[in-house]
């Protein structure tokens, strides 16, 4: 009958130990992965903020080796208002002996002796603030470019050097990133064309700075008239440590000058050779 028979089950057994295994093995390998990838990104981080580090290092080694040339042209910047202050201070005794000291005077003096101290006095606020740091923004070209060549512009007039300012740019011409360390390779380029016109006895010394834009960049060149750089060494003068002045010069003004354009504010310096010299190029986008 159908209560006599009996109820039959079937059941099947799968063994899934090396499945288990395999996912277990899975995940170990994604956590070891996930280490791997964490020690690596560490490491990388770690490599950027050394390399960040000795980039400003070399910036401020830069800065250091432009403050002999600086401290020199404060000499230059001041002696003439020095000169003037000492001729003002040597006519005071005849005044009095001729009795020529009256307040008319006294106030001509006194004038004239703080126009000399104001100009003295902006030109060490001047010095003071291109070796201060300063923070990434927008700047004027022209205004920067006009304010490096400040530092110079005496001590070349001294040596004799010719300084040719060809802006075809007005104060709207900005552009953005460290406005000192642009100024640092404005200076930086300046001295270099002033060793060379020297080095090689150039009897007319020139040096002509370029300010041109279009729609998108800006472009400075800065041209000396010194015979241009040898071909043979014209791409390496960017180079870490390469220097044509032999014991005089440290070799990394340029470097960290094409550091400071190409990295830094991503623009772009480059050189090249015209029939009168060498000319430094610097482009920048514009904002």
């Amino acid at each position: 009958s159908k209560l006599g028979r009996k109820n039959k089950a079937i059941v099947s057994f799968t063994d899934i130990t090396d499945s288990i295994r395999y996912r277990e093995m899975l995940a170990d390998s994604a956590k070891e992965l996930e280490k791997l990838v964490e020690k690596r990104t560490e490491e990388l981080v770690k490599a950027n903020e050394n390399l960040l580090h000795k980039e400003r290092l070399l910036i401020e080694q830069s800065k250091m080796a432009e403050m002999g040339e600086m401290i020199g042209a404060i000499a230059h910047q001041w002696k003439q208002p020095l000169n003037s202050l000492a001729l003002l201070v040597q006519d005071i005794p005849d005044r009095v002996e001729y009795d020529e000291m009256d307040l008319e005077y006294a106030e001509t003096f006194s004038d004239d002796c703080m126009e000399q101290i104001d100009y003295m006095n902006q030109t060490i606020e001047d010095f003071r603030n291109f070796f201060k740091p300063s923070e990434y923004g927008e700047f004027s070209i022209l205004e920067s470019v006009d304010s490096a060549l400040s530092l110079l512009k005496k001590q070349f007039e001294k040596l004799k050097i010719n300084i040719i300012q060809n802006y075809q740019v007005d104060e709207s011409a900005h552009s953005v990133g460290l406005i000192n360390e642009f100024k640092q390779v404005i200076v930086n380029i300046l001295n270099n064309a002033k060793d060379v016109l020297f080095e090689r006895k150039v009897e007319d010394k020139e040096i002509e700075i370029i300010i041109s834009k279009d729609e998108k960049q800006v472009k400075i060149q800065i041209c000396d008239n010194a015979g241009g750089v040898p071909e043979e060494i014209l791409p390496r003068i960017f180079d870490s440590y390469f220097s044509t002045k032999g014991e005089n010069g440290t070799g990394i003004g340029l470097e960290i000058a094409k550091t400071i354009i190409d990295e830094n504010m991503k623009g772009k310096l480059s050189a090249y050779n015209t029939d009168k010299g060498a000319v430094f190029q610097i482009e920048l986008d514009l904002v």
